[in-house]
């Protein structure tokens, strides 16, 4: 008898039907996760701006609820003589690892992979792709100041 001709077991049968099923599911999953990224979100940001020292970058710590996650990171804010605000996601733009800023140096370092970014975010050296991420910020409506955070806003990588 021809194998295409043969009747396929009801059990075979299952079997495929099921790992059909199967698959699909997880290829659903791999499929949503190549999606576009969440939109960024307005968070509340706590920060007394005249307490922040004028032209030297300071780490602020940042907590914020993103599509049900709660993420725990900082942000870097520089303030202007004018009181107006620069801020930078903390993480690197090559790896997205933490990075620090040295005074001596006056620069942000990346230890991760050894990049060095420019107090005005852009690249010195490194493998960094492009400048450091700059945020959006505006007035709160209940007063204070709110910052525009990336929907896929993570904590850092630890920068060895």
């Amino acid at each position: 008898m021809d194998p295409l001709q043969r009747p396929v077991p009801r059990r075979r049968a299952l079997l495929i039907v099921g790992g059909v099923v199967v698959a699909g599911a997880g290829l659903g999953s791999v499929l949503e996760a190549c999606g576009p990224p969440p939109p960024p979100v307005w968070v509340p940001f706590d920060i007394a701006i005249e307490a922040l020292p004028i032209e030297i970058p300071t780490e602020v710590p940042l907590t914020a609820t993103l599509y049900e996650r709660t993420v725990i990171g900082s942000l870097w804010v520089i303030r202007a003589a004018d009181d107006s605000l620069t801020v930078y996601d903390s993480r690197c733009t090559h790896a997205k690892c933490a990075y620090t800023w040295t005074d001596v140096d006056q620069r942000f370092t990346c230890l991760c992979h050894e990049g060095y970014f420019a107090k005005d975010g852009s690249v010195i050296s490194g493998p960094p792709p492009r400048p450091l991420d700059r945020l959006p910020t505006r007035p709160a409506a209940t007063g204070g100041l709110e910052v525009e955070v990336p929907g896929t806003f993570a904590t850092p990588r630890p920068s060895a």
